[in-house]
């Protein structure tokens, strides 16, 4: 088969996606209409995430050996900025956060701390997804994402 070569792209000139901004936490009502359908472990690992401001990568690679209660932090090696900064991530451990790790860890003493429904880990895009869904079926705006779930 002979080989054309041709001077123009192939597609066109294609337009970059946009990416929606990151700039607002949602309302009470907004959080409850998401999570009205919500699997319990989506509400608990959801409600982690609005008590400390953790990356949701964060806690989806957090295990229970990263847990250390007696200083009152989770303590983890790997995280978006480890190599950039060189240090370990710090999430402090508050009365209501330590309650949440309570209930998602129960009496295992290995493995993840927050599991998804299938009994895994979460992964970030299931756990985004899971939060697009019941978001979108809700009708609210496209910039609430997981990634702000600031109390």
């Amino acid at each position: 088969m002979p080989f054309f070569p041709c001077n123009k792209p192939v597609f066109g000139n294609l337009e970059m996606p946009h990416v929606g901004r990151r700039g607002r936490v949602p309302t009470p009502a907004e959080t409850e209409a998401i999570l009205a359908q919500a699997s319990p472990a989506f509400r608990l690992i959801y409600s982690a995430l609005r008590q400390c401001g953790a990356r949701p990568g964060e806690f989806c690679r957090a295990t229970i050996a990263d847990v250390d209660r007696a200083n009152g932090v989770i303590t983890l090696k790997e995280h978006k900025t480890a190599r950039k900064t060189g240090q370990v991530r710090r999430i402090p451990l508050g009365r209501k956060l330590g309650e949440l790790l309570d209930r998602a860890i129960g009496t295992r003493t290995e493995g993840a701390v927050f599991l998804c429904p299938s009994g895994r880990g979460w992964r970030v895009e299931n756990l985004s997804r899971t939060y697009s869904r019941p978001r979108d079926q809700a009708g609210l705006p496209k910039v609430l994402v997981l990634y702000l779930a600031d109390a």
